[in-house]
């Protein structure tokens, strides 16, 4: 782990008892030396430089452990890594990879490197770690890479533990005096840009408010500067690194919410994405659960999960993904990942282009800062709020019901879900400005949060939107087919509209259609409604939406009718339709 800073207890000032060291060993200033103590005619063997071995720990089921290691390299930076114990099996290759990378200079006898595992392993060190196995929140305090912010009662300590030394992304450079002057304070009198920043601190909350995971995707016309609002969301936590991408396997997108959990996943061009696996891709983000999984025994594996709110950008948006692979969007998909209109309606995504005279320089310029001021914002947040944990949660509290009280909607419990993450985003951005991170002026994140909401429910629309694909589902079927495959109704010997001289063979059949008192009917097969006409929707949903816009013909507390006589003398039960549906006026 890569962090000099350790708010929770530092190493060097607690008054505890040593490490104790292996027979053999000694830890001297220049490094780690072994020495046999049966022969001293063996010349002491050098193994690594100065190496530390502060912790052990383990989880809360005593599983897990790992050793923390302690060193600083020839370029004066001190890191620390939390070691899973396992990577003491084998030959140890895959530890001393990662150590090396960090700048341990370890000797390259076999005979150094055997010992060097046996130094790791036999050390003693009286202090003792909780371990946790990804980032976020464990009790009161919120873990992170090399460092954990808060305190935990009676001395207990919980650290990260991973297989490698990565800080995943946290990664900070420069100050929080720089990012605002570079990043910042362009973000003022800019909505989707005071939504990017807010909603990169919202994660943090998500606990807290107790509010369910979820996304947002930005949506808009290519050169319009939908990248830039991911950027400015990155540099709130780390660099470009955490910039993902839609173009993921399922499983390497489980790997990286976990990395990402109790905070924000930025993603980037949902049209990179496998549209086959899209509907259960966002399923899975936003519900917080991976696959299920069972090991060689066929014993299940712990299901991976996490909590995180995600932002993802895209020339187009899930449900036109869904259509173009012949499939209908869920309302549970829409609702999980909401559409903004990234076009504020000005100058591409910007309201305010402050001193620059056009939208693509004010881009390049917070593109190029991004790059070099980062990271100091999330943690300067993060250590804030849990500095006067219980205050500022109900404060956060305040600012989350006081936004949805400004933008109550109609008692739709749709919308209300949606509201709420809009409502957590606000939160954070109250809550950042309250902090005085920010220079954002009083009422600037309400109107910007709010002004984002509203571009989600005009892409929505108004009612049930999953009724509603419902509905165009029937009127696309009646559209595409009503002349091949539908045969006009006949009685007797003549046609039922008498209008009619010429009736062609049908092939495929779906029903009839008859022309009652000058409207027109569509009568479809049950089984073929179904299966065919609401194919990806639920068609009693479909039905009951029908009956309710009345275009629906049908018997009392029923669905269907019986079909008028025809010349077979056979009344099946069918699906009645009104042309109506289709515009079809008497």
């Amino acid at each position: 782990m890569l962090d000099k800073v350790r708010t929770q207890n530092e190493f060097e000032a607690a008054k505890e008892m040593p490490t104790k060291l292996p027979l053999g060993f000694s830890l001297e200033k220049d490094g780690v030396y072994y020495e046999d103590p049966n022969d001293e005619k063996e010349s002491r063997i050098f193994i690594c430089s100065q190496l530390e071995i502060v912790s052990h720990q383990s989880d809360v089921d005593s599983n897990n452990w790992g050793i923390e290691l302690k060193f600083t390299n020839s370029d004066d930076h001190t890191h620390y890594w939390a070691m899973p114990k396992s990577l003491l099996s084998g030959n140890g290759e895959e530890y001393r990879k990662q150590l090396l990378s960090m700048g341990l200079d370890i000797a390259h006898t076999n005979k150094a490197k055997s010992l060097l595992s046996e130094y790791i392993n036999n050390c003693k060190p009286s202090r003792r770690a909780t371990t946790v196995q990804k980032v976020g929140w464990y009790k009161s305090v919120y873990v992170l890479p090399g460092e954990t912010i808060g305190n935990l009662p009676e001395n207990e300590r919980a650290i990260y533990q991973s297989l490698t030394s990565s800080n995943l992304c946290f990664a900070r450079h420069g100050s929080l005096v720089q990012w605002e002057s570079k990043i910042g304070r362009y973000t003022s009198g800019n909505s989707r840009l005071i939504f990017a920043v807010s909603l990169a601190l919202a994660g943090i909350l998500l606990k807290d408010l107790n509010v369910d995971g979820g996304g947002f995707h930005l949506v808009g016309g290519s050169s319009i500067g939908k990248s830039t609002i991911n950027h400015v969301a990155v540099s709130v936590w780390g660099d470009r690194s955490r910039f993902k991408t839609w173009r993921s396997t399922g499983n390497a997108l489980e790997q990286i919410a976990l990395v990402h959990n109790d905070n924000t996943l930025i993603l980037d061009e949902i049209g990179e994405a496998n549209k086959y696996e899209m509907d259960n891709t966002v399923y899975m983000l936003a519900n917080g659960f991976g696959k299920e999984r069972s090991n060689k025994g066929f014993e299940n594996r712990d299901t991976k999960t996490w909590r995180l709110l995600f932002l993802s950008n895209g020339e187009v948006d899930l449900r036109s993904m869904m259509q173009s692979i012949g499939k209908s969007p869920k309302d549970g998909q829409s609702l999980r990942i909401a559409n903004i209109q990234a076009d504020s309606g000005k100058f591409g995504v910007f309201d305010n282009l402050h001193e620059f005279s056009n939208g693509s320089q004010l881009a390049d310029a917070l593109k190029e800062h991004a790059e070099y001021f980062h990271g100091s914002l999330g943690i300067e947040f993060l250590q804030k709020y849990i500095g006067n944990h219980s205050e500022y949660k109900e404060r956060a509290k305040f600012h989350f019901e006081d936004f949805i009280a400004r933008n109550k909607f109609k008692n739709d419990s749709k919308v209300s879900r949606v509201l709420s993450r809009f409502a957590l985003v606000a939160a954070a951005g109250e809550l950042a400005s309250d902090f005085e991170l920010v220079s954002w002026e009083k009422g600037e994140v309400l109107e910007a949060i709010s002004r984002c909401f509203k571009s989600w429910l005009e892409d929505r629309g108004s009612g049930n939107t999953e009724a509603e694909e419902a509905i165009n589902k029937v009127k696309n079927f009646l559209e595409r087919h009503e002349g091949a495959r539908f045969e006009y109704l006949q009685t007797g010997s003549g046609l039922m509209n008498r209008k009619l001289v010429h009736v062609k063979e049908v092939y495929n059949k779906a029903g009839f259609k008859y022309q009652d008192s000058d409207r027109w009917m569509y009568y479809i097969y049950p089984e073929t409604f179904k299966n065919e006409v609401c194919r990806d929707v639920n068609h009693q949903m479909a039905l009951s939406e029908l009956k309710a816009q009345g275009f629906l013909k049908h018997d009392v507390d029923r669905f269907d009718c019986k079909l008028p006589s025809n010349s077979t003398k056979k009344r099946p039960r069918m699906i009645a339709i009104w042309g109506s549906l289709l515009g079809e006026e008497s």
